[in-house]
């Protein structure tokens, strides 16, 4: 039951993210979420015995394989831009400063810079950059 390895993911308009079948059988049907930093950290969800309550938010997969998560989460620490990275006997989930073309609309870039953050371009890459 350990994960190894990344994978770039963004997550869908209601904060939700879709994991493979086999991660989620792995992890279970209920996970435990921390935040530490501006990083989440999801473990399986017998790991709520050990960490204090009042530290640690609960998810459920829904029928569809996807998580929800606190929608103050992802606004103040992760956006919707994520980097997964396995560490063993638990997920790493930090922000993304950039994405590609494909994933990002005028729309969003426009609610970003509305934020202050700039979104440059490189063409040559098909990248777009986040910068504060």
């Amino acid at each position: 039951m350990l994960f190894y390895g990344w994978e770039k993911r963004c997550l869908d308009e209601k904060g939700r993210l879709k994991l493979p079948k086999s991660i989620r059988q792995r992890l279970g049907p209920e996970v435990v979420i921390i935040k530490k930093g501006k990083k989440l950290f999801i473990y399986p969800g017998w790991y709520k015995a050990i960490f204090k309550p009042s530290r640690i938010f609960l998810g459920i997969f829904d029928k569809e394989g996807r998580i929800k998560f606190p929608l103050r989460l992802i606004k103040d620490f992760i956006g919707k831009w994520i980097i997964l990275k396995g560490r063993g006997e638990y997920i790493e989930i930090s922000p993304r400063n950039k994405v590609n073309y494909s994933e990002i609309r005028v729309k969003e870039a426009w609610a970003l810079h509305k934020k202050g953050l700039s979104v440059i371009c490189d063409a040559d890459k098909k990248e777009i950059f986040l910068k504060l």
